[in-house]
């Protein structure tokens, strides 16, 4: 007699999905895990003090942590992503490998919550852990998963799927705390990225494509109020956190091309864009890090391309697949819905986001995707035909192993910035931001003559693209050609004249040179851009100094003292502009307090002294000496 065997536990499940998914990840990305900091991880990781400084996590909630405070463009707030980069660093120090072990979990996480949601709603755990499976190896995800910064996709994926779980549970069983660990869920996933909020569609999604009556319209209804509570609590905290709840996107060409047309145009270039990740779904044989400008040929007067018909086609199938597909219809709709709500933030339609296309940010749409062809193929896993059934999970795994093929060379490309952005150059020849940093790169690594030729590109695409002179500026100043260097940096000022960067390295190299005008010219200008920065203003006076302007250089020092933001230095310097005013008599004081800052220069120490004699102090001179020596004992100069 056969007997059919017990059901296994539901969380047991759940840990085993998870535990395979984090195989699986291991598998496909494993060559990445020895991969570098890239891009936008320096900005957010390697020069972010809230990461790399002591742990912090009370500064971290309450301060616009995501890039640290030093850069003004930041996108802001994700304190749960920085306090996990912290945390990373705490217990592993700076390499990056232990970052992306974290990814990696994270991913496994996913679909692990996938496979959890999919039985919920009632699939077959066969049909479900195919969508899981697909879901941890798919190509387009290797952006989210090796690009450590993509642990804000992640954390918010996760958060989506945990919270949507909890809300199909809340509708079966009712009860506080489905609905207060939802909200929680959504607290945090929002700490993670903003496009959490989009998981409060659904409760309305599961009560239009699955079972409705009076009592789950409540349930429903219940649910979003305390999910909309989360965000209504992370809002006050980013507020509290000395910003706009919600900064709207300025134009852009070089990062977001939509964001300049009109609105009709606009919508066009969106559903182009659309067909462009679908595409990328379904054949990634073209990943890359950027799309920037001019990489998808959208701009002013565009209708279509290939990429929107895709999309069309794209649109109809769901259609189909709503209304006559196989399978648990109630499912496929669900999942399409869901991952309609989750790309709707990030297609620029409702928003006008900074990028015109991130792959990673496909990420949480691609799970109620693949939750939807699980439940068109749903039946199949419940036919008593054995055949259907392996020819079905045969073509699964053919489809992982296909995808753990492509991810495994994808993860190879982001081993440096230069494996990573001449990948991208390779694929998107028409984007200048993939030349810049491709440019840049070279440059780091010495390849001067490749790096100019990158720079150029970037320039022909867009020759208004003063990231692109600044970086070559960089290169050729590393490289010791200071003359092209100024050229360059004063070609990205002329596109960009709010560029404080380029003119520091502009005063800098032309102090090199050795030319006062010049190098006090660029200082002017980066602090008339930067306002009150105590560096720039103390080199600022050094320029003033070195044109024999004492008086400005007064002023300036003065305003520093007077603020507190002098150093030793400062005083020193306003001594010695004293001292070609007035003499030992006027400059003895501020090189006094210079030689009794903590380990003095030996100058200050040397002109407080010699003016001291010469104002007939012989003994407060000799205490002085005597002090610096004490004070510089041991300091390696």
């Amino acid at each position: 007699m056969n007997r059919r065997r017990a059901p296994a536990h539901p969380l047991l499940e759940i840990a085993a999905v998870a535990a395979a998914a984090l195989l699986l990840t291991f598998i496909a990305f494993g060559p990445g895990l020895r991969a570098a900091f890239v891009s936008d991880d320096i900005n957010a990781i390697v020069q972010n003090h809230w990461v790399t400084g002591p742990l912090d996590a009370a500064g971290i909630a309450t301060h616009l942590s995501w890039w640290g405070e030093g850069r003004s463009d930041s996108p802001g707030y994700r304190p749960a992503a920085t306090l996990s980069f912290a945390l990373n660093r705490a217990t592993s120090g700076s390499d990056p490998f232990g970052y992306r072990v974290v990814n990696f979990a994270m991913n496994a996480l996913c679909a692990a919550l996938l496979f959890a949601l999919g039985g919920a709603l009632g699939l077959r755990r066969e049909a479900a852990a195919a969508a899981a499976a697909i879901f941890t190896v798919l190509p387009i995800h290797s952006e989210a998963v090796l690009w450590i910064v993509g642990r804000a996709e992640l954390g918010a994926a996760a958060a989506f799927l945990l919270a949507a779980l909890l809300c199909v549970i809340h509708r079966r069983r009712g009860g506080v705390w489905p609905v207060a660990a939802a909200s929680a869920a959504v607290l945090l996933g929002m700490g993670f990225k903003e496009n959490t909020v989009t998981v409060l569609a659904a409760p309305a999604i599961f009560h239009l494509a699955c079972e409705r009556s009076s009592l789950l319209a409540r349930r429903d209804a219940m649910a979003v109020a305390g999910m909309a509570a989360a965000v209504a609590v992370y809002l006050l905290l980013r507020t509290a956190a000395d910003g706009p709840a919600i900064v709207a996107s300025t134009g852009s060409l070089l990062d977001n091309p939509l964001s300049l047309l009109a609105p009709a145009t606009r919508l066009l270039g969106a559903l182009a864009v659309f067909g462009r990740y679908l595409a990328l779904s379904l054949w990634p044989a073209a990943l890359s890090v950027d799309y920037s400008f001019d990489a998808l040929g959208i701009g002013p007067g565009f209708v279509a391309s290939t990429d929107t018909g895709v999309a069309l086609a794209f649109l109809g199938a769901c259609l189909w697949a709503g209304l006559r597909g196989p399978g648990r219809r109630d499912v496929v709709v669900a999942g399409l819905l869901l991952a309609a709500a989750s790309f709707s933030i990030v297609s620029n339609t409702v928003f006008v986001l900074g990028t015109i296309l991130g792959e990673r940010l496909f990420y949480l749409p691609t799970a109620g995707l693949c939750l939807a062809v699980a439940a068109l193929v749903d039946p199949v896993f419940r036919s008593p035909q054995r055949r259907r059934r392996s020819i079905v999970a045969a073509a699964c795994v053919l489809l992982v192993a296909a995808s753990i093929a492509v991810d495994r060379a994808r993860a190879s490309q982001w081993l440096t910035p230069t494996t990573l952005f001449e990948a991208a150059v390779r694929v998107q020849p028409r984007s200048a931001r993939a030349h810049m940093e491709l440019g840049t790169a070279y440059g780091y690594a010495g390849r001067i003559d490749d790096s100019m030729k990158q720079f150029e590109a970037a320039l022909e695409i867009w020759p208004e693209y003063a990231a692109a002179s600044f970086n070559q500026g960089n290169a050729l100043a590393r490289a010791q050609r200071y003359q092209e260097a100024i050229a360059a940096y004063r070609r990205s000022l002329a596109a960009e004249p709010k560029l404080v960067r380029a003119w520091h390295n502009l005063a800098l190299s032309e102090r090199i040179l050795g030319d006062p005008a010049a190098w006090l010219e660029a200082m002017r200008g980066a602090v008339s851009v930067a306002g009150g920065s105590p560096s720039l203003n103390n080199e600022l006076g050094e320029a003033l100094l070195a044109n024999g302007r004492y008086d400005e250089a007064i002023a300036v020092y003065d305003g520093l003292v007077a603020t507190g933001e002098a150093v030793a230095a400062s005083l020193f310097n306003r001594g010695v502009a004293h001292h070609h005013l007035g003499g030992c008599a006027a400059a003895v004081e501020d090189y006094r307090l210079a030689s009794a800052a903590p380990a003095p220069a030996p100058e200050a120490v040397a002109a407080a002294a010699g003016c001291l004699r010469e104002l007939g102090r012989s003994e407060e001179a000799a205490s002085i000496e005597q002090a610096g020596k004490v004070a510089n004992r041991g300091i390696r100069r």
